[in-house]
């Protein structure tokens, strides 16, 4: 539904520089490269930037991601000044055009002592078509000197030194029109049209953080979109571009370009090694050791060090088990050792002790420590000695042997947290948001049955501008989302979630649940899913269903009683009644060339009762931070779905511990969805169960 855009932090003091790392730069279209054009270059796994590169006929904001070594991603809005969105004032008012864009480059062949690094790239994939382009290009390092030669084509080839160009508007065969839509493969295009050769040579100062930047274009600018559409002047006085970038702590790119003989272009670049960030906490050690038997020193111990909560203490002849809930350390087994020495301590004449993690009163992994083996390992009784000596990790039981001593749970949990909604590149206006706070709340009727509210305060928004009526006239799709400014402007507090949750499980691998009442902001239903997640394996299978009707914006717990509604526009549908539901499948890889890489297929309904299938890919680095992207394409036409033609989107997920600087199981998530559309859409369902049985995936 929105973009959200985080300024990456300087982690100077959380990153690991053990390595010399040679610095990458990001060209004006947010690729590495040099100004205009691209290099065979790549960052280090995980490097993530945001630019901003102006000059008086573009204005490029940019986002790259380094997924693997050999793939490396950028997704960009460019705004044309000289360009209005449309020619109705009554619709986008004085906003420029936007262009939205993806960009992709992957490596065929990696540096050696006499051979170039050598990529292909893809520019403006699936995009409208003002930037697309392909390329093959090489680069070469001698020392602190990097060459780069290329062969473009599309429009960075559109020069056309290597083709039979006849005038300056010469278009070499290729079909360069501007798709309205945008969102469209077109692959016919690909390695067809102008080709022109590219290069540049850039020499990075030993003792300065200072580059010096020369490349030849191999554009010229005789096709690009403020030319056909408003007939301006952007012709090359010199095909040979100069620069330089300043760098502060390796983090921030300052940049000077003086491009095509006559244009000026400012950079500005902040770089973020996402993939390199390390802890800078330490696991507290407990001031003083649990005494034996005393169950309440256990537990404050267990709480304070070991992040446990929700605990119950089961006991039976030379056997102890706790069951609790991990609310501290994403390392797992920090938890695990923290509570290890807790255990040993207040029973120390036990054979074992075993804790039992669950989340939401459903029982996840087991962990079984051997008491001996503990305490020889904390008394470093023999070389080498390792924590996972000590313990195993099993299935959970299905129930836990013993007696129950003491529980405390507690039947209730609350809190808060800020909300955002954002969106980039509309039509109304570059930058529409909406800033709230929620409060939730949540109450166990008994061990399986719990009752959740939220509700949301918008504090401040500029989303009364959102104003996205329909595609255009003889297309007629449910307003399933696109009516994102209603439900945030009709009422600044509106309860967000309100229903009824059964959960279970029903055999070893087997989780199951029910739900009904206000299922997140928009609909309302009832549904159940089903999820099969053998133990310690790479994948899982499931199912849901639900049936849900839209909520009516106007009402704080009303449905649309009607299907067809009318505004100031003309009229459209909402929904007033579908099933819909998937069979969502999950395997995790560890791949040569795609190593810790999860794939996730969701087939069914969405609830715009268009039919198809929706692909997430995404990638945990050894950091912890989760980066991914989605698409979601459905029997619905590209002229039904409206600009965009598919629904896709990308998000980063950075675990609060690289953040705060403590340790901590939550993850901030960030995310990008270039176009609020109808189509694709699945319901936000609070509560599923393949996040909640995570600590049970293979490791």
């Amino acid at each position: 539904m929105s973009m959200i855009v985080v300024l990456p932090l300087a982690f100077s003091g959380v990153v690991a520089l053990d390595e010399p790392i040679v610095d990458v730069h990001y060209n004006d279209f947010g690729g590495v490269g040099y100004f205009q054009t691209p290099s065979a270059r790549f960052g280090q796994v995980g490097d993530f930037g945001i630019g901003i590169n102006v000059n008086e006929d573009y204005r490029h904001y940019t986002a790259n991601m380094q997924v693997y070594d050999w793939f490396n991603a950028t997704a960009r809005y460019t705004q044309v000044p000289d360009v209005l969105f449309s020619d109705d004032p009554d619709f986008s008012g004085d906003t420029v055009y936007t262009d939205k864009g993806i960009d992709i480059k992957m490596r065929l062949w990696p540096e050696s002592r006499y051979v170039p690094q050598i990529a292909v790239g893809l520019q403006d994939l699936g995009g409208t078509g003002l930037f697309d382009g392909e390329y093959l290009v090489a680069s070469k390092r001698f020392g602190q000197l990097d060459l780069t030669a290329g062969l473009g084509f599309g429009y960075l080839g559109q020069a056309g030194d290597l083709s039979n160009k006849t005038s300056a508007k010469d278009d070499c065969g290729r079909d360069q029109s501007f798709g309205n839509n945008g969102g469209q493969i077109d692959y016919e295009r690909w390695f067809s049209g102008c080709k022109s050769i590219f290069g540049g040579v850039s020499y990075q100062f030993s003792h300065t953080p200072l580059t010096l930047v020369a490349e030849y274009d191999g554009n010229d600018y005789s096709r690009d979109f403020p030319v056909l559409r408003e007939r301006k002047d952007l012709s090359a006085d010199s095909r040979i571009n100069l620069g330089a970038i300043y760098s502060y702590k390796r983090f921030i790119d300052f940049k000077l370009s003086y491009q095509r003989g006559n244009t000026l272009t400012l950079g500005f670049n902040v770089k973020s090694p996402m993939g390199r960030l390390v802890d800078i906490w330490r696991p507290a050690q407990p001031d003083s050791p649990v005494i034996a038997g005393d169950v309440d020193h256990l537990v404050n111990n267990l709480r304070q060090y070991s992040g446990l909560g929700g605990i119950e203490l089961y006991e039976q002849p030379d056997e102890l088990t706790i069951v609790a809930y991990n609310g501290k350390y994403r390392d797992r087994e920090l938890m695990v050792q923290q509570a290890a020495l807790a255990l040993t301590q207040y029973a120390p004449d036990a054979k074992q002790v075993s804790v039992v993690e669950q989340l939401q009163n459903q029982y996840l992994v087991e962990y079984s420590i051997n008491t001996n083996d503990y305490q020889l390992y904390e008394a470093n009784g023999y070389l080498e000695a390792k924590l996972n000596d000590t313990y195993q990790r099993n299935s959970a039981p299905i129930d836990v042997d013993g007696q129950l001593i003491k529980s405390y749970k507690v039947p209730y949990s609350y809190g808060w947290r800020p909300s955002i909604v954002q969106s980039l590149g509309g039509s109304e206006g570059f930058y529409t948001y909406a800033l709230g706070v929620k409060a939730y709340g949540g109450y166990w009727l008994n061990e399986k049955l719990q009752v959740t509210g939220e509700i949301n305060l918008n504090l401040i928004d500029n989303f009364d501008k959102f104003n996205y009526t329909l595609p255009p006239d003889g297309t007629f799709v449910p307003r399933v989302r696109s009516l994102v400014r209603k439900y945030l402007v009709e009422y600044d507090l509106r309860a967000t979630n309100l229903q009824l949750t059964y959960q279970d499980r029903l055999a070893d691998s087997l989780y199951v649940s029910a739900y009904g009442g206000y299922l997140e902001a928009m609909f309302g239903g009832v549904g159940g899913e089903m999820l099969y997640r053998p133990f310690d394996q790479n994948w899982a299978i499931g199912f849901d269903v639900a049936y849900v009707k839209q909520r009516d914006p106007a009402k704080r717990f009303g449905f649309y009683d009607e299907a067809l509604q009318t505004d100031d526009y003309r009229p459209y549908l909402v929904q007033t009644g579908t099933l819909t539901g998937h069979l969502n499948l999950y395997y995790n890889a560890n791949f040569k060339y795609l190593p810790d890489t999860q794939f996730q297929l969701n087939v069914g309904k969405y609830l715009a009762e268009d039919v198809g299938a929706t692909l997430t890919i995404s990638r945990t680095l050894k950091s912890g931070v989760k980066i991914g992207a989605f698409a979601a394409k459905t029997d619905m036409t590209a002229e039904e779905f409206g600009e965009g033609s598919f629904n896709k989107g990308f998000f980063i997920e950075v675990p609060f511990d690289r953040l705060l600087g403590k340790p901590s199981v939550r993850a901030l998530p960030v995310s990008w969805v270039p176009l609020t559309r109808d189509g694709g859409q699945k319901l936000q369902r609070y509560k599923q169960l393949y996040h909640m049985t995570e600590a049970r995936s293979g490791q």
